[in-house]
C-alpha cells in the first residue's frame, strides 16, 4: 500500500524536462500567490494553507517545480508569518518541502561526500555547541541554529536535484530568470516612489534625510542590491564569454545595472566593478576575442554614460555617488554606525574567543533604535559575525569550507572552460565575487539565497570532476597502444 502511495505520488511529477512559457508564467505566478498569501496574515493557520499550496508544486516535473520554487521563495524573504515565536519565510517552508520529497517519495541514491560538505556539517554543528554552552539565552540561540540549518539546506539539496550538465544549465537561467524579474520589481517599485509617492519595496532612511532605498522583495535594500548585482555579474560573464548557457544577456544585464544602482548599495556596486574586472581578465585570449571583448566594453561605455547621467539627474543617486568621495566617507554616517558596532563585536570576541556566544547572539547582547522601535542589532561583516557567534574554531571551519568549495569550483572552471559546466562554474565565481566583497558591509549569509548560490557552485564543481573522470585517461592510452605496438613488432608486422 505504501508503495503504491508512492507511485501515484511519483507520477505527479512528469519526466519531461522541456519547459514551455505556459509553465514557467504558471509556477511563477503560483510563487507569487505565496508571498500574497504572507502578507495577508500571521497565523498558523496561514502555514496550513501555504503547504497545501506548495506541495504540488515542489512535485510539479520532479526536481523542475522544486528548483523553481527554491530560487523564486529565495529571492523574496520580505515576506514572513508567525508560527507560535518563530518567524517563518517561504524559504524555509519551501526547503522544508523539497527535503521531504527527496526523503520520502524520491529516495535519491546517496551523492558524493565532499570535503567542503563535512566541514560545513562541522560547522553548522558548531553553532549548536556554542548556541548551547557558551550563549546568553541559550533557547534563543538554539532556535536560530535551527532557522539556520533550514537556510543551509539547499547546499546539500541542489547538488542532488541538479545532477547532470542538462538540469545544472536550467538552474542557471532560472537564477537568472528569477534575478530579472527581482530587479525588474524593484525599478518598478523605485518609479512608482519616484513618480507617485507609493511605498512598496522602499525603506526609508531617516537617519539619511529620508532617503529612499529600493528592498523590493529582499530584506532589505543592501541586500537587494548585493543579489542584483550578483545576477548582473553572472550576465556579463557570460556575455564577455559569449556563451551559450544564457539567452537574452544584453537586456538582463541592463536591469540589474539599473537596479543595483537604484538599491543605492555602495558595497554592492563595488563588488560588481571588480566581477566586471575578473570577467574582463578571464575573456581575454585569442586576437579575434580581445578584439571582440574591447567591442562589448565600448559598447557597455556608452550603456554607462547614460545611465550615469539618469543617475546624476536624480538627487538621492547623486547624493549616495558623491558620499563615495574619501573625505566624505570618512565622515559616512553609515560606515560610523558600522564601525561602532562592529567595535563591539570584537569586545564580545575577546570575553570567548574560542567558540563564541552562539548563533545570532549579537542580537541578543545589543540593540538600536529604528522606525520601529528598540530591536536587536546585527554586525554587518560576515567573518566577524561568524568569530561572534562561534568563535575562531567556527571561523577556521568556515573558511576552510569556503576555500574547499571555490578551489575545486575554479579547477573546474580552468580546465573546462569552454562546456556548460565550465561556464556557469565561471559565472558563479563572478556573483560570489560580488558578494565577497558586499558581504564585508552587509552580509546575507544567514539568507537561503547564498547557500543556493553555493549549492549550485558544488553542482557544478562535481559534475565537473565526473566528467573529467569519464573521459579517457591520455598516460593510460599511450602506455597501452605503446604495448600494443611491442606485441605488433614481436610478431613480426610493421609498426604504424
Amino acid at each position: 500500500m505504501i508503495r503504491s502511495a508512492e507511485i501515484s505520488l511519483k507520477q505527479l511529477a512528469f519526466s519531461r524536462e522541456n519547459w514551455g512559457l505556459a509553465e514557467i508564467s504558471g509556477v511563477t505566478a503560483a510563487g507569487v500567490l505565496l508571498a500574497t498569501v504572507l502578507v495577508s496574515g500571521k497565523s498558523s493557520l496561514i502555514l496550513l494553507v501555504l503547504i497545501v499550496i506548495a506541495s504540488p508544486l515542489v512535485l510539479y516535473r520532479w526536481p523542475f517545480g522544486a528548483l523553481l520554487l527554491l530560487v523564486i521563495s529565495s529571492a523574496m524573504p520580505r515576506y514572513t508569518a508567525k508560527l507560535f515565536s518563530l518567524t517563518v519565510k517561504p524559504e524555509h517552508l519551501v526547503t522544508a518541502l523539497t527535503m521531504a520529497a527527496l526523503i520520502i517519495i524520491y529516495r535519491q541514491r546517496k551523492a558524493e561526500v565532499l570535503n567542503a560538505d563535512l566541514l560545513l556539517a562541522a560547522f553548522v554543528g558548531l553553532n549548536f555547541i556554542s548556541s548551547a554552552f557558551t550563549s546568553p539565552d541559550v533557547k534563543a540561540t538554539l532556535t536560530h541554529s535551527v532557522l539556520f540549518v533550514l537556510v543551509a539546506l539547499p547546499y546539500w539539496i541542489v547538488p542532488r536535484l541538479v545532477n547532470s550538465r542538462e538540469r545544472l544549465q536550467l538552474a542557471f537561467r532560472i537564477v537568472l530568470g528569477i534575478g530579472i524579474a527581482e530587479a525588474s520589481f524593484g525599478i518598478l517599485c523605485w518609479a512608482a516612489n519616484y513618480l507617485a509617492g507609493t511605498q512598496l519595496g522602499i525603506t526609508r532612511y531617516t537617519y539619511l534625510g529620508n532617503l529612499p532605498g529600493l528592498h523590493g522583495s529582499q530584506w532589505e535594500p543592501n541586500i537587494f542590491g548585493s543579489y542584483v548585482a550578483s545576477v548582473a555579474a553572472m550576465f556579463l560573464f557570460c556575455q564577455l564569454k559569449k556563451t551559450s548557457v544564457a539567452n537574452w544577456c544584453w537586456p538582463g544585464l541592463l536591469i540589474t545595472i539599473i537596479a543595483t544602482l537604484l538599491s543605492m548599495a555602495r558595497a554592492a556596486w563595488l563588488g560588481l566593478l571588480v566581477a566586471a574586472l575578473f570577467a574582463f581578465l578571464s575573456s581575454r585570449g585569442a586576437k579575434e576575442q580581445q578584439q571582440r571583448v574591447w567591442k562589448i566594453l565600448l559598447l557597455a561605455s556608452c550603456v554607462a554614460a547614460g545611465v550615469t547621467t539618469l543617475v546624476l539627474s536624480v538627487a538621492p543617486l547623486r547624493e549616495r555617488v558623491i558620499s563615495l568621495a574619501p573625505a566624505d566617507v570618512i565622515e559616512d554616517t553609515t560606515l560610523v554606525h558600522r564601525l561602532v558596532y562592529t567595535g563591539r563585536a570584537l569586545q564580545d570576541i575577546q570575553q570567548q574567543p574560542w567558540f563564541g556566544h552562539g548563533a545570532e547572539s549579537f542580537e541578543l547582547l545589543w540593540t538600536w533604535d529604528t522606525d520601529k522601535g528598540e530591536v536587536g542589532a546585527w554586525v554587518g561583516n560576515i567573518f566577524i559575525r561568524v568569530l561572534h557567534d562561534t568563535g575562531v574554531v567556527g571561523l577556521t571551519t568556515f573558511c576552510g569550507f569556503l576555500y574547499l568549495l571555490f578551489a575545486r569550483a575554479y579547477r573546474v572552471w580552468k580546465a573546462d572552460p569552454n562546456t556548460v559546466v565550465g561556464q556557469v562554474a565561471g559565472g558563479l565565481i563572478s556573483a560570489n565575487i560580488v558578494l565577497a566583497v558586499a558581504y564585508q558591509f552587509t552580509e546575507a549569509s544567514l539568507l537561503s539565497f547564498t547557500w543556493l548560490n553555493f549549492g549550485l557552485v558544488s553542482a557544478a564543481s562535481r559534475l565537473g570532476t565526473r566528467h573529467r573522470a569519464g573521459l579517457p585517461n591520455a598516460r593510460a592510452l599511450f602506455d597501452e597502444r605503446r604495448q600494443a605496438q611491442i606485441l605488433n613488432s614481436s610478431a613480426g608486422e610493421q609498426l604504424p
